[in-house]
């Protein structure tokens, strides 16, 4: 076995949280070591919906979580601005719908105070001639819209964009590299042990060892003697490889589950389910189903 010598911090799982910790603790002049065992944001961050959530959906009960969505939200547009893009919502109302246009724009106006957190503009109001003309493809019973601007990004983008500035401010980062073991000096963790893709095993000390493996972490925490509880959840996306409308669109399904169709550079998103997942044995792999009409 070979030893990879001693970091301040290592750190498991190279998704967006890995990647922005690895960094954050190497431009703050700390040693660090970034163990991923797939491809740098191949997990649940690159299975997302591909969108800096500004939090929207917390303003019926949760302004903190709101304002807490839109500040992070500006330290990425900040940051990272050639990374980012507008995405601007169109959300219709129907004429039976249990919010109807003065309660969506109601909403808005609440949200528009968080908006300038996140350099984004404040939501205006269409008739329905207007949201018509902005998307023809809409039902001719649409009485009216709310606009709504997020910030979209491809995640693989920025979590290889972090990776890169930790290495250059002295990280060491390894994917493909599969956490083994972590090493224990009775209750404290002191280090990791790892398979790199040659199937070589190396370990590493560190004085602190951070777990950013995301649906993972149960197994990564039981190497260390800890439980951790989650509660896995599964998303679908139904992908469309060109762009269905010029606006992104957030309406409901049939079922009452809240829906949103992002139109992304040359393709679109439809979904997403949230869904319990309890198939452990699925977890590493993303799964992709073709759709045959």
């Amino acid at each position: 076995m070979a030893a990879s010598g001693s970091y301040d911090v290592a750190v498991i799982g190279g998704g967006v949280t890995g990647a922005g910790v690895a960094r954050d603790l190497s431009l703050r002049g700390l040693s660090v070591l970034l163990l991923e065992k797939g491809d740098w944001g191949a997990g649940t961050t690159g299975a997302s919906s591909w969108m800096i959530h500004g939090g929207p959906r917390y303003l019926e009960f949760d302004w903190d979580t709101t304002r807490l969505s839109c500040v992070d939200a500006g330290h990425i547009v900040t940051i990272a601005r050639n990374l980012v893009y507008r995405v601007v919502f169109l959300i219709p109302v129907l004429p039976h719908d249990r919010n109807d246009i003065e309660r969506m724009e109601t909403a808005m106006e609440v949200y528009d105070r968080f908006q300038p957190l996140k350099k984004a503009h404040p939501h205006r109001r269409l008739t329905p001639e207007e949201v018509r003309q902005a998307e023809p493809g809409l039902t001719p019973d649409v009485i009216g819209a709310v606009t709504m601007e997020e910030w979209g990004v491809d995640p693989h983008r920025l979590v290889f964009a972090n990776v890169q500035d930790a290495v250059a401010h002295g990280a060491r980062a390894l994917n493909h590299t599969r956490v083994t073991e972590l090493i224990r000096d009775g209750g404290k963790v002191i280090g990791v042990r790892y398979q790199g893709p040659d199937g070589s095993l190396s370990e590493a000390r560190a004085r602190a060892v951070v777990n950013a493996s995301g649906p993972w972490s149960p197994e990564v925490a039981a190497m260390a003697g800890v439980e951790v509880h989650l509660r896995p959840a599964k998303g679908i996306h139904i992908i469309y490889p060109h762009r269905i409308s010029n606006f992104s669109i957030s309406a409901e399904s049939i079922d009452g589950r809240d829906l949103l169709m992002v139109a992304h550079g040359g393709f679109t998103l439809l979904g997403t389910t949230d869904d319990d997942f309890y198939d452990r044995r699925a977890s590493d792999s993303l799964q992709v189903a073709p759709l045959r009409g």
